[in-house]
């Protein structure tokens, strides 16, 4: 899976330089990096989240906790697995989608 790289602003000038865009494609091109400046603060979030769920899981079994509530950070870590999938597999439809209308080419 190939995945877009972020546009540095500097980037985004030789660009708009070397190319003529319509308004349409500079409205996605920016979609775009809104997309993926989300998808990469979300993805640290996840994380963050994450670790402190692995953290607290680690806690519990030194503490000796029930297995129940160990089974609640499991849960827990599972459902933020799975949110960071449906995000990650939203955009790749948003990106295919605008690829099919011949607004935005992934190389």
């Amino acid at each position: 899976m190939m995945t877009p790289q972020v546009i540095t602003p500097q980037q985004m000038q030789q660009i708009l330089q070397q190319q003529v865009l319509s308004p349409q494609q500079l409205q996605v091109l920016l979609q775009q990096q809104q997309a993926l400046m989300l998808q990469q603060q979300l993805q640290e979030f996840y994380k963050k989240q994450q670790e402190q769920l692995q953290l607290q899981l680690l806690q519990q079994q030194h503490a000796g906790k029930q297995p129940k509530e160990q089974q609640q950070v499991a849960t827990q870590q599972l459902a933020f697995q799975q949110q960071l999938l449906q995000m990650q597999q939203l955009q790749q439809q948003h990106l295919l989608s605008l690829q099919r209308q011949g607004l935005l080419t992934i190389q």
